[in-house]
């Protein structure tokens, strides 16, 4: 997903906001390696530490193997990889660094190089935000 948005990107001229998860992120990551990504590009990254979102699945059993085989759990961030490849590295870890990030992160003009916001969120809390919207569309 993130080597189809990078492609997509550096054929527009528009504004181009990528939101991926970690795991996603660092399956696809050499995406970052074409020479031609424009400032246009801002990655938006949530960073778990791994692939909780499986748990939110139902049926699924997710036990202490599952959970270690299925989540690749890690304790890896994106900023050296970003900033290795000429990209603005913002980084958040609660809601008020992600209240001064934003505004630099979606205001194009002040920007000359593409950007990554890499989100750092609460495993557990993720698990229950999931499960509680997905609940909610239920009862739609």
């Amino acid at each position: 997903s993130l080597s189809t948005a990078i492609g997509y990107a550096s054929a527009s001229e528009k504004p181009n906001f990528i939101l991926i998860g970690d795991l996603s992120f660092f399956y696809d990551m050499n995406a970052l390696w074409m020479n031609n990504i424009g400032s246009n590009v801002r990655i938006f990254l949530l960073n778990n530490g791994g692939g909780e979102i499986f748990q939110t699945l139902p049926g699924f059993d997710m036990n202490s193997r599952t959970h270690q085989a299925v989540t690749g759990a890690h304790s890896t961030t994106a900023k050296g990889w970003a900033l290795e490849r000429g990209f603005t590295y913002l980084a958040a870890n609660n809601q008020e660094e992600l209240d001064e990030a934003l505004p630099l992160f979606t205001h194009l003009e002040q920007s000359e190089r593409p950007m990554l916001l890499e989100v750092f969120t609460d495993r557990e809390e993720g698990v229950k935000y999931y499960k509680d919207y997905f609940h909610g569309l239920r009862k739609l």
